[in-house]
């Protein structure tokens, strides 16, 4: 988790951002086409110069920001599947295409879709959203107010500090 920023007020979005411009490659989420929600909830697709990140729509927002942490969680494990890796895995994820079908039908540069918890690297992924957020959750609230003068703000920092806050 070194990779991820954990500033006060932290959102996903912020995370996103400050990754992005770490890796001087951007981050990009979007909502998940509809023929593909059904079946996954997240995807990752690693593009040339970018990752971009498929999230269902009408998921909450706790749910969303672990599906973003999950593919997160490839992106920076490094995941990735050989060509005849994906077009297995895509089988597995899709057993109704005819597998003579599944490496044209499905032929994304995507490397793994949230929804088949059986392969270890959705496994090190979901550990990973789950470590993310556990942490971000201490860095969500903010300790000291915008509006607080600047002896409130030193007595608040010291404060912070005396009981470990981050």
């Amino acid at each position: 988790m070194g990779q991820v920023s954990f500033r006060r007020p932290w959102t996903i979005e912020a995370a996103i951002a400050a990754l992005s411009l770490d890796r001087q490659r951007p981050i990009t989420v979007h909502l998940l086409p509809d023929n593909l929600a059904e079946t996954c909830s997240g995807l990752w697709i690693p593009q040339s110069n970018s990752d971009q990140i498929y999230i269902r729509q009408g998921l909450t927002a706790l749910h969303r920001e672990v599906a973003i942490a999950h593919e997160l969680g490839h992106i920076l494990l490094q995941h990735g599947l050989r060509d005849h890796e994906r077009v297995d895995y895509l089988a597995s994820l899709f057993p109704l295409v005819p597998p003579e079908m599944v490496g044209n039908v499905f032929a994304l540069p995507c490397t793994m879709a949230r929804s088949n918890y059986e392969h270890p690297f959705e496994m090190q992924a979901e550990w990973f959203a789950r470590l993310l957020v556990a942490k971000a959750d201490l860095y969500r609230d903010v300790i000291i107010p915008d509006r607080a003068t600047a002896a409130e703000r030193r007595m608040l920092q010291k404060a912070a500090a005396t009981f470990g806050w981050p």
